[in-house]
């Protein structure tokens, strides 16, 4: 309304000049154009501006902006030579490849959910056979080639190269490459083809148009005999061979040991194969170890007493140094302890041995063999040179010590020391039910 009264004003202005206007009169005229603008306004001729955008209106994002005309994307044309068949019909080729590729990932996508839905993960494996020379590592390549074990599938393609290989400057990708006889074949008549084609082309464009040149070559023959080969490269896949070759020469994942005719499973490269290789001796090695001393513990320990022992002794030396002799490393207060609880102690302990008596003998004897304290005493008519105090007192070591086996004919010591009788009878033995008396019964009748 404002702007409204300011423009009323001007125009009298200019009309009436300003040297006849008064400014009453001004004033006059500016009420007269305000009350005739809020009159106008309320019959809807002026409508107010809205303080908040109608949810009916469209909003559009250029409201408000100048309107210019997009330009025109400028379209270059490139003046490139005409494709050959050739160029063509790689670029056919490539494509295709590109559909079998995504076809052949699509697949194995399946493949892979199909496998996990039946909870065997897929598993993509580089396996590397290694032994000791002779284990039968080739044999076992050599019948895997042949499809001579059992569970192979006969649909299965292995390669098996040979270890006498003569070694050259042939990388170890080309070399797998080359081991694909026919896609080297088709690859080198394919480029021996091209370069034909290529002359002829070359020698069309400087001479006349002509369809077939000297040596019989034949520009629609090439070019048939390149499409065969194209579609035979296609079929076997010859786009995708290096990098199946790749894949064949990649970093090991599996160690597969063959030892003692039996192939042991790791997992990871040589360096992995190695380093769990070494820790599985040295567990092996300790288990050794702990069965071994396991098995010393459960040892049973025996001593045997017979007059070769006796006889046995060394006479020029006493029964003390006797037993350091036997026993190195044994404290002397040890020995002469253990020779005290068989009576041979004192000056007796320091005199040679040849000036003892027999039962005198037998003690040390039984003194050495039962040093190391033996699970099991083993008794060989252990009463001969021993006088009656000597046999009382073997047979009260006897019934202290338990397990004893003794063949004797006394039968004062028998009677006294043993709680069982086995009789050997037409080269048996066998448990006698009875006291010794009955036995001697027995014989009698």
């Amino acid at each position: 309304m404002a702007a409204l009264v300011a423009t009323s004003m001007g125009v009298v202005r200019e009309v009436l000049g300003d040297s006849v206007v008064d400014e009453p009169i001004v004033d006059y005229i500016a009420n007269v154009c305000a009350k005739l603008c809020e009159k106008l306004g309320s019959h809807g001729i002026v409508k107010p501006k809205q303080a908040v955008r109608s949810l009916a209106a469209p909003l559009h994002m250029n409201a408000g902006m100048e309107e210019e005309k997009a330009l025109k994307k400028t379209e270059y044309i490139f003046d490139a030579p005409p494709l050959s068949s050739r160029d063509k019909a790689k670029i056919e080729r490539n494509k295709r490849k590109e559909d079998r590729q995504r076809e052949a990932q699509y697949e194995m996508h399946v493949a892979e959910m199909e496998a996990l839905r039946a909870g065997m993960p897929p598993v993509y494996v580089n396996h590397s056979l290694i032994g000791r020379n002779g284990t039968g590592k080739t044999s076992l390549l050599r019948a895997m080639a042949q499809h001579a074990i059992d569970g192979i599938p006969r649909n299965c393609q292995i390669l098996h190269v040979e270890q006498e290989v003569t070694g050259d400057d042939t990388t170890a990708l080309q070399c797998v490459l080359n081991a694909n006889v026919e896609r080297v074949q088709l690859m080198q008549e394919e480029a021996r083809l091209g370069q034909q084609l290529k002359d002829l082309e070359d020698e069309t464009e400087s001479n006349q148009s002509v369809d077939k040149i000297k040596d019989g070559l034949d520009k629609d023959a090439i070019g048939k005999r390149l499409e065969e080969i194209y579609k035979r490269l296609e079929y076997i896949d010859a786009d995708a061979a290096e990098a199946r070759a790749t894949s064949i020469l990649a970093v090991v994942t599996d160690i597969l040991h063959l030892h003692g005719k039996k192939l042991h499973a790791y997992k990871g490269d040589y360096d992995t194969f190695e380093r769990t290789r070494e820790e599985h001796l040295k567990n092996q090695m300790k288990a050794f170890e702990t069965n071994e001393k396991a098995r010393g513990h459960m040892q049973v320990r025996m001593a045997v007493f017979s007059q070769h022992h006796v006889d046995g002794l060394d006479l020029t030396v006493n029964p003390l140094l006797y037993m350091m002799r036997c026993f190195p490393g044994v404290p002397e207060q040890k020995l002469r302890s253990h020779l005290g609880s068989f009576g041979v102690s004192g000056n007796l302990a320091l005199q040679s041995m040849y000036t003892l008596s027999g039962g005198q003998k037998s003690r040390v004897a039984f003194a050495k063999i039962t040093f190391k304290k033996p699970h099991i005493l083993l008794l060989d008519e252990p009463s001969n040179h021993l006088d009656l105090d000597a046999v009382e007192a073997l047979i009260q070591g006897l019934l202290i010590f338990q397990g004893v086996l003794m063949a004797s004919h006394d039968e004062h010591l028998i009677t006294g020391s043993v709680d069982e009788l086995w009789a050997v009878t037409d080269g048996k033995v066998g448990p006698f039910r009875g006291t010794f008396k009955e036995y001697k019964k027995m014989l009698t009748t």
